[in-house]
């Protein structure tokens, strides 16, 4: 066939036109068609988005149970389809806040550190990651002591780094603080801790680089270097959650020695977070103070099972003890630590006590004498030694001790007491019936302190069985406090007998009308009021 001729003005349809026709005629179809519905992220995506948005804001509350409902969020959303990137680098970095949080406290909870570590490990780890924990692990911790002798070795090893780092370290967090929480708040943790210089700014300037931000409001309110005690109650309104922040507030009650004040922060942190020596150790504390013993040893008991090395929970738990009459228990706790050179001179001074109750006088004089020399100024110290050198019989070394004390305390009743009973073994008849009946007129005075004391319960706020148990033992103080009173005067009553001074004598024995014993003891003094053999006193 002949080809097709090509007049002037004409274009041969080539394959390349005709491919140009067929996408024209297809851009027109296309624009013709309705246009497709907008799609969005998918719901995993979503929910993902959600429940990171919860866990950020779970992050800037702050407190230790938000910290730990945002990490767990974290970690399912970084091992989920969606969104992993930022949860695990979120979930590292709330892993380190939990970190410092548990060091601030002193918790007894798994290490955070360690789960910072394996989240790392698994999720990715932060560029900044190692000086982040080395921040964590120099900055101090309520943690107590082991007992473990490699702790100090890695103490001065972290003291070393602290030295070495502190500028660079404050450099890199302050540059980070503005977009990063955890880098504010460690850096909050530094210049609250350690002399920097020159000085930081106050503190509370943080507070507005991160507003509305209860999680820095916590180091600021518990800053070392200027606590502000009513940003506490701040925290606590903004986020009622922050029970740990009770434990703060508990202090600053004790501080002002408001027992049941700091007792109610302590029990409501508690109740809270139970894995807490730090706690606990308080809780005890107070027990102790308020005479509840046997709660006492309770709660020391707690501390011991979170941190059985923990001197100061066995050694106040001696004390409880002792109180509690439960001699041979106090004595196992402080053998063993006077063998770790823990405390010594108070040690051998309770140890002492409790011996000298189990009748093991010799064992009890060592044991005194050496807190002799330990506390070479402590009266209590000394009015032990004095009475437990009467019980020996060592009337020159009683008169030492006991007159040291009256030296420095002479409203003390007890001392007064076994000091007059000193003076009739040396027949000092008038010192004697005076130091009686001084220490009668004392022991007058502390009945009506502790009657006071039981009235102040009656009407407290305390719970009525607490109150009862209170009551009970205040007023079997008042019995003992009664008995030594009766002791005192029928004593003085002898001396004044026997220095020759009858009419006091008769009016002294005359006010004795018990304990039976010393009732019947009075009426053969007075029956013999004009007899002349010399009567001897009750110790």
């Amino acid at each position: 066939m002949p080809a097709h001729p090509v007049g002037p003005g004409s274009i041969a349809p080539s394959a390349g036109w005709r491919r140009f026709g067929l996408a024209l005629l297809g851009a027109t179809l296309a624009a013709c068609a309705p246009a497709p519905p907008h799609v969005g992220p998918g719901p995993d995506v979503v929910t993902a988005q959600r429940a990171l948005e919860r866990a950020d804001a779970l992050v800037r509350q702050g407190c230790y149970r938000c910290l730990e409902e945002a990490l767990e969020t974290y970690t399912r959303v970084a091992r989920g389809p969606v969104e992993s990137a930022r949860a695990g680098r979120e979930a590292v970095r709330t892993a380190l806040l939990l970190a410092r949080r548990q060091d601030e406290l002193g918790l007894a909870t798994p290490s955070y550190l360690d789960e910072a570590d394996r989240l790392a490990a698994e999720l990715g780890r932060p560029d900044d990651y190692a000086m982040l924990r080395q921040v964590i692990e120099v900055l101090p911790s309520r943690i107590p002591w082991s007992g473990d002798l490699g702790d100090l070795t890695a103490y001065r090893r972290r003291r070393a780094l602290l030295d070495e780092n502190l500028d660079a370290w404050l450099a890199a967090l302050r540059a980070a603080a503005p977009g990063d929480l955890l880098s504010a708040y460690l850096a909050i943790g530094l210049e609250c801790s350690f002399p920097i210089q020159p000085p930081p700014p106050d503190p509370e300037t943080w507070l507005a680089v991160h507003p509305d931000t209860p999680l820095l409001l916590f180091p600021v309110a518990t800053c070392a270097s200027g606590a502000r005690p009513e940003l506490k109650g701040v925290l606590l309104a903004q986020v009622p959650r922050f029970s740990e922040v009770r434990f703060f507030m508990g202090q600053a009650a004790l501080g002002r020695r408001r027992l049941l004040e700091a007792e109610t922060q302590y029990l409501t942190a508690y109740a809270d977070i139970k894995a807490w020596p730090v706690l606990t150790l308080a809780l005890a504390d107070v027990d102790l103070a308020m005479e509840e013993y046997d709660r006492a040893v309770e709660f020391y008991d707690l501390t011991l099972g979170f941190v059985p090395a923990s001197r100061e929970a066995r050694f106040r738990k001696a004390k409880a003890l002792t109180y509690l009459g439960r001699h041979g228990e106090a004595v196992a706790l402080l053998d063993a630590l006077v063998d770790a050179n823990w405390y010594p001179g108070d040690c051998r001074y309770w140890r002492a006590l409790n011996l000298y109750q189990l009748g093991e006088v010799d064992k009890a004089w060592d044991d005194v004498q050496a807190a002799k020399k330990l506390s070479p100024t402590d009266a209590d110290v000394f009015k032990l030694a004095g009475i437990i050198a009467l019980r020996r019989d060592d009337v020159p070394a009683a008169h030492h001790d006991l007159g040291y004390v009256l030296e420095r305390r002479p409203d003390d009743c007890d001392a007064r007491f076994y000091f007059a009973g000193v003076r009739s073994l040396e027949r000092a008849w008038p010192e004697s019936a005076e130091g009686y009946a001084r220490a009668g007129a004392c022991y007058v005075e502390d009945g009506r302190a502790i009657e006071a004391k039981i009235d102040e319960i009656g009407r407290s706020s305390l719970t009525e069985d607490r109150k009862t148990r209170l009551v009970a033992a205040k007023e079997r103080q008042l019995a003992t406090n009664a008995l030594q009173q009766a002791k005192s005067t029928y004593n003085a009553a002898a001396g004044y007998f026997n220095a020759g001074d009858k009419e006091t004598a008769r009016a002294l024995a005359s006010k004795v009308v018990a304990p039976p014993d010393l009732a019947a003891a009075a009426a053969r003094l007075l029956a013999r009021i004009g007899g002349k053999d010399p009567f001897s006193v009750r110790r």
